[in-house]
């Protein structure tokens, strides 16, 4: 036990100074390659924009407040002032009633700055009425330069409305197939198979109903979605299919290399969808007043009160380890239904941030965003929260001090 520990140990070590390396953790490589960024922001930030006067830039956010938003944006607007003499103010849409009252805040010409777009909320209706203001080739070059040369062409391209851009995209491609959070021990409670396909996911529900009354099995998304995601396992995804408009019932299989066009609705497959959701509802499934509440699905999921719920990847991921975290005697694990499906990463207006068309401070709001996309302190911070931010900080410092052989040493032999 002891030799497995210490190679565990050595191997977290050995990624850790690669890690801390390829981030610029003192090495000459790491040096060089910040250096162009560095100056270019340093350009934007003197030569084409004045920032000697202090701004409040307003941002609206979808989703709860984070447990710790308020000591983690203190750390962040620190260093946004130092680095372009501003501060974020956010407000957040919860997640019950976001559908509602997005778009009435650009409706009404609300004063902030910055807003979170992306196609699946409207961000191309919301353009066209005028809510985002227009983002030339020459504000994004001049106030965003790091992100101006590193995001790839395609990405601008998809982004465009009528041949004008609204929003600068995520620099990160998101997922857009749905997997399912569950309780493992629930499932491992009554002995039920590994969750893998519709079939053992109904056997699952089933069994938290009948045996679990205090819990309801499965909670879709609050709002107007309701099933949407769980649709996109079922119809979607298990079919291979895709959908050009999410809000329209047509789709496309992904293996056909015309492309046809069909109704949804009108195939066999959305049939055996609506008989597969009959017996779930009969099996008391989901809560009898699902259309109306406005809970948060993922909050109930922590707090014990349902043992299913569905999204992406990346949000399931992060709301797992926070569980795992914050409540250890739940045991959760994740559940693709269609592990034989295709896979498919978003287009580029899945995750995006859009300047409100009445901002006072359009250029600084581009500055930020810059500095979002590229700085890895500020990335650190917002991933990660202090408490690894100032540890990996520490380290790189150490490296930089000892250099990563002797730091490993010296880590090893501590441990050791």
């Amino acid at each position: 036990m002891q030799k497995k520990s210490k190679r565990a140990m050595l191997a977290f070590v050995l990624i850790m100074v690669m890690i801390l390396n390829a981030c610029g953790g003192g090495n000459k490589g790491g040096e060089e390659t910040a250096k162009p960024a560095d100056s270019k922001q340093t350009a934007a930030q003197d030569e084409n924009s004045d920032t000697s006067n202090e701004v409040k830039l307003k941002m609206i956010f979808l989703g709860p407040k984070p447990v710790d938003y308020d000591q983690v944006y203190a750390e962040i607007n620190k260093k946004l002032k130092q680095k372009i003499n501003a501060t974020i103010e956010a407000e957040f849409l919860d997640w019950s009633d976001w559908a509602q009252k997005y778009p009435l805040k650009l409706a009404a010409n609300e004063d902030f700055d910055l807003i979170y777009s992306a196609n699946w909320a409207g961000y191309s209706d919301q353009a066209l009425k005028g809510g985002f203001l227009e983002l030339t080739d020459q504000m994004l070059s001049t106030y965003m330069p790091m992100t101006w040369k590193a995001m790839p062409k395609e990405s601008w391209e998809q982004a465009k409305v009528n041949g004008k851009l609204y929003m600068v995209p995520s620099n990160k491609g998101g997922f857009v197939e749905k997997l399912i959070l569950y309780r493992e021990d629930l499932r491992k409670k009554y002995g039920l198979p590994e969750i893998n396909s519709p079939e053992t996911f109904a056997e699952y529900i089933k069994a938290i109903a009948k045996n679990e009354p205090g819990i309801i099995p499965f909670t879709p998304e609050a709002g107007d979605w309701k099933l949407h995601n769980l649709d996109r396992i079922l119809v979607k995804q298990k079919n291979d299919w895709n959908m050009p408009d999410l809000d329209l019932p047509l789709a496309f299989k992904i293996t056909d290399g015309k492309g046809q066009i069909f109704n949804i609705y009108q195939t066999p497959e959305f049939k055996e969808l609506l008989a597969y959701y009959k017996d779930l509802a009969d099996n008391n499934a989901w809560s009898k007043n699902v259309l109306n509440s406005k809970n948060d699905h993922m909050q109930d999921f922590k707090d014990g009160k349902t043992a299913t719920v569905t999204q992406n990847l990346d949000t399931l991921g992060a709301k797992m380890a926070e569980i795992r975290r914050d409540k250890p005697e739940y045991e959760v694990a994740l559940a693709d239904l269609t592990p034989n499906s295709k896979k498919s990463v978003a287009v580029s207006t899945q995750n995006g941030t859009s300047i409100h068309a009445t901002s006072k401070n359009p250029e600084r709001a581009l500055m930020f965003i810059d500095l979002v996309q590229n700085d890895k302190e500020l990335h650190d911070l917002i991933m990660h929260g202090i408490s690894r931010h100032a540890l990996r900080t520490r380290w790189r410092r150490q490296i930089q001090i000892n250099g990563p052989k002797r730091e490993l040493c010296r880590l090893l032999q501590m441990e050791l």
